[in-house]
């Protein structure tokens, strides 16, 4: 059984670059807004298709993360 991978990731210091299976398929200002869409996609092709679909986040990912306050 095959995976589609979504994966958020810093994009070059001005927003977050959203990759399915390694192809760039949205750009987002906003970390939660990246992950948003990101799970949102997978959660719409996960209904549609027999594979397994995840969403994953880059180490820079979490370290915007816990830098951010509470």
């Amino acid at each position: 059984m095959s995976v589609i991978d979504y994966l958020v990731a810093e994009d070059t210091g001005d927003g977050w670059a959203v990759f399915r299976n390694a192809c760039q398929v949205a750009h987002r200002g906003d970390l939660f807004d990246a992950v948003a869409f990101a799970t949102h996609m997978a959660e719409r092709e996960a209904t549609r298709t027999p594979c397994r679909v995840r969403v994953t986040t880059s180490m820079d990912s979490l370290e915007a993360v816990k830098g951010s306050g509470p």
